[in-house]
């Protein structure tokens, strides 16, 4: 009767082990040279963010880089684009007319009625410019967590004190981008280019339409209003552009490429210590117990296996 079973007995031993095997190679094998680790570890973390980031040897559908144009399309593009003059403009060019002609009517338009609204509208503009930057720290940061999870799964405290130096060191270059976004932000609102070579360029054709769609008998003064107007919307539309191609730089120079340049080297330079190594590299408890469990089972099924073969 026994050797009548020998045969199924063999197989759900062989089939056992061959699970065991598995569990213990997902597992890895133990802990023999830390540093080495520690530094694989750390190079692997930094290869998986920069392929997160470049979209090279990502499994997932949606990558890092994705989300990024992703808050470049619709945060920067879209949201700047949502931003129209005021629609009480009319009457805020009227006021500024009055404001500078003083008693007398106004036989010309001043340039710094068009300048003072210029700048008043481009301000508007500073409140989605700095929520994209805010967006994007946000999604690299994700990104950061993401593949910490990843890498470092079964070591906590190493995930820990990455996530840690990494998030810092995306504080440092988040107050680079945008110390860099509020100056030319601030150049855009002080000085209003009205010989930039896109609103020369093109003035003449919105002041030549405008003049055709004028009455006979509009008054001067709201022929100034119109004719301003018009020209606001042309400046605006060419500070917007601008913006939706200076943003994504910015962002992409200070932001994300000098973090990823500077990371590998802050992350050896903060914890490649052998006095920290063991901490650094101390295993999940579960995860060396689930080891144990395996390699005590792949033992006895190895001597149940040798038992069986030779009762056959």
């Amino acid at each position: 009767h026994v050797k009548n079973c020998l045969p199924e007995l063999a197989t759900r031993v062989t089939e056992q082990k061959r699970i065991q095997e598995d569990i213990l190679s997902d597992l890895g094998p133990p802990l023999e040279d830390p540093m080495g680790m520690l530094a694989d570890f750390i190079r692997i973390f930094c290869r998986t963010f920069d392929d997160e980031i470049t979209g090279r040897s990502c499994p997932r559908n949606e990558t890092g880089g994705m989300a990024l144009r992703e808050v470049f399309e619709k945060l920067v593009c879209e949201e700047l684009e949502k931003i129209k003059l005021p629609d009480n403009i009319e009457k805020d060019i009227e006021i500024e007319i009055r404001k500078t002609s003083g008693p007398k009517p106004a036989l010309f338009t001043p340039n710094i009625v068009f300048s003072n609204l210029a700048s008043k509208t481009l301000r508007s503009f500073q409140v989605p410019v700095k929520h994209a930057i805010k967006v994007t720290s946000e999604t690299v940061t994700d990104i950061i967590t993401t593949t910490g999870r990843d890498v470092f799964g079964s070591y906590p405290n190493l995930k820990r004190e990455v996530h840690q130096i990494a998030t810092n060191l995306l504080h440092t270059k988040l107050k680079k981008a945008e110390g860099f976004i509020n100056d030319y932000m601030t150049l855009e609102v002080t000085y209003i280019n009205t010989n930039h070579k896109l609103f020369t360029l093109n003035r003449p054709k919105v002041e030549a339409d405008n003049n055709k769609n004028e009455k006979d008998n509009m008054p001067f003064e709201q022929k100034n209003v119109k004719m301003i107007k018009s020209l606001l919307e042309l400046y605006l539309g060419i500070i917007r552009y601008q913006l939706t191609d200076v943003i994504p730089k910015c962002v992409m120079c200070f932001l994300v490429s000098e973090f990823n340049a500077a990371l590998h080297k802050d992350l050896i330079k903060q914890l490649f210590d052998p006095e920290r190594v063991d901490t650094l590299i101390m295993e999940d408890p579960a995860i060396e117990e689930k080891r144990k469990r395996a390699s005590q089972m792949l033992a006895a099924l190895q001597k149940a296996e040798v038992m069986t073969s030779v009762l056959e």
